[in-house]
């Protein structure tokens, strides 16, 4: 799991560059649990879900491809303020401190 600054400049957590959809619904569920938050949207298309959830009061999404793997990053992307941008490093603090889920 690694954070990185987005070419169109947002934090983004690359959660797994590789994985299926099973794991993508697993790691939902388990995000879920951990930041104790419920999915306001779930946008499906061929290759990708955006699930969007609030943290904290930002607006955040989790976002899976069959080609990019799972990510999060701040749901207004290159709009994001630094508070947006800040929830998503402690985010990635929190997700460090749980168990991997391989």
């Amino acid at each position: 799991m690694n954070l990185v600054y987005n070419d169109n400049g947002f934090n983004e957590i690359i959660v797994t560059p590789d994985c299926e959809w099973a794991d993508f619904y697993s790691f939902s569920d388990h995000l879920k649990l951990w930041l104790n938050i419920d999915y306001s949207r779930k946008l499906h298309d061929f290759d990708s879900c955006y699930w969007d959830f609030s943290f904290k009061d930002s607006d955040i999404t989790v976002h899976y491809n069959v080609f990019l793997g799972i990510s999060i990053y701040p749901t207004k992307a290159a709009l994001a303020g630094q508070c947006d941008n800040e929830k998503i490093v402690e985010i990635l603090e929190i997700l460090k401190n749980k168990p991997s889920l391989e």
